[in-house]
């Protein structure tokens, strides 16, 4: 598979071409000092910024001096097209903010990031050519794209199934497949953690919400890699063979501003993302790690907050079912919380709407199906926040 991997699989995909290319460059800088890595980031940021007209960045320094930006100020960004050879490539988030956003990439970008996971994903002992499983919030691809990823090693299956699919079929799939390497969110490989051998010990690589909660479950199973990114920076951090999690700084300057982590994504150039606000919580921890790499290293990251229920259908209810649910109605959501009742066995999406108008198109028989639950939608002028100023994605309301 590996040979499958690195010379038929580039003629078939070309951009998994500059993708190992930048892999194998990206495999010696992290071995670099700090401040040689920190020259990597200062030229590309100086560059970076000329190219959006930012002409007062000459260094890493200067970078503190420009104002923070936030999804609301980049929600209408039109992208010119083909700048510097990179045609824009729209993107969007998985909703799990209570905010959706469409956004634009290019494909160097996302080699870029691509080279940088795959990076961090050999610090777990898996290999280019290993076989894998991606549990994906999305359908698997199909014929013929599923037989290409099953050539590379991987195996994708879709993770929003009932826990009577993890421990009938995905328990048994796992088994037979020995797979090198696991991904998927911490919340769903939990679950299949439950029906696995006790101290089986597969690399899992976890992603897209705070692992902790889920982490004495994780451990029963499988050896536990954190990571951390977003939609509109992927491949910002990842836990090393020491389990700190180093910041990719080939890709991405991190900040962290009154304990939030604010993200530069240094290789988009059709849309800027210069000190942009996660909203998630978490800091930069000082000191050399024991694996030798000096990449900075950033404490677990708090954020994304919801409360977890599991319907009737045996699903627990993720905020990544109501990002699919407003994925086509993207550009008229502000933002939204899912409210469970669960003695009336109800789901209420309260949503903040740009174009009120729109609302009344949304197809609610999608949720009512997955959670045997009926389901609701109110327009509110505004989401009430908790105590703490945190607004919960998912809340349990009990009367």
């Amino acid at each position: 598979m590996k040979f499958f991997v690195e010379k038929v699989a580039p003629i078939l995909k070309p951009s998994l071409k500059l993708t190992l290319r930048l892999l194998r460059v990206f495999e010696k800088t992290q071995w670099l000092s700090r401040s040689e890595l920190e020259e990597i980031q200062q030229e590309k940021l100086v560059k970076l910024c000329r190219h959006f007209g930012i002409r007062d960045v000459r260094d890493l320094d200067d970078l503190k001096t420009l104002p923070l930006t936030s999804k609301r100020d980049l929600m209408d960004w039109r992208p010119r097209n083909n700048v510097l050879g990179r045609k824009p490539i729209p993107q969007v988030t998985s909703g799990t903010t209570g905010e959706p956003f469409r956004f634009f990439s290019d494909s160097v970008e996302l080699a870029v990031k691509h080279a940088l996971a795959l990076r961090g994903w050999q610090w777990s002992g898996w290999r280019i050519g290993d076989k894998a499983i991606d549990f994906t919030i999305h359908d698997p691809p199909g014929f013929p794209k599923n037989i290409y990823h099953r050539l590379t090693g991987w195996l994708y299956l879709n993770a929003l199934r009932s826990r009577d699919v993890y421990r009938k079929q995905y328990a048994k799939v796992v088994r037979k497949f020995k797979p090198k390497l696991i991904r998927g969110y911490p919340s769903f490989l939990a679950e299949l953690s439950d029906f696995l051998e006790v101290n089986s010990k597969i690399p899992a690589i976890v992603h897209g919400e705070p692992p902790q909660l889920y982490m004495s479950r994780l451990l029963r199973a499988f050896k536990v890699y954190n990571s951390y990114g977003l939609s509109e920076c992927r491949a910002i951090a990842f836990e090393c063979e020491h389990y700190n999690l180093h910041v990719a700084v080939e890709g991405c300057i991190v900040e962290e501003v009154n304990g939030e982590i604010v993200v530069t994504n240094l290789d988009n150039y059709v849309q800027p993302f210069i000190r942009y606000r996660t909203g998630d919580l978490g800091k930069l921890i000082p000191g050399k790690c024991k694996c030798g790499r000096e990449l900075p290293v950033l404490s677990p990251i708090i954020g994304r907050t919801y409360e977890t229920y599991r319907s009737p259908t045996g699903r627990i209810i993720h905020p990544f079912y109501f990002g699919l649910l407003m994925e086509k109605y993207i550009k008229y959501v502000r933002e939204y919380q899912a409210l469970i009742y669960p003695e009336e066995n109800i789901i209420e999406i309260e949503v903040v709407p740009k174009q009120k108008h729109v609302m009344g198109k949304v197809k609610l028989d999608f949720i009512e199906k997955l959670f045997g639950m009926k389901a609701k939608l109110t327009i509110v002028d505004s989401i009430e926040r908790e105590v703490s100023g945190k607004k919960l994605l998912i809340k349990i309301v009990k009367r």
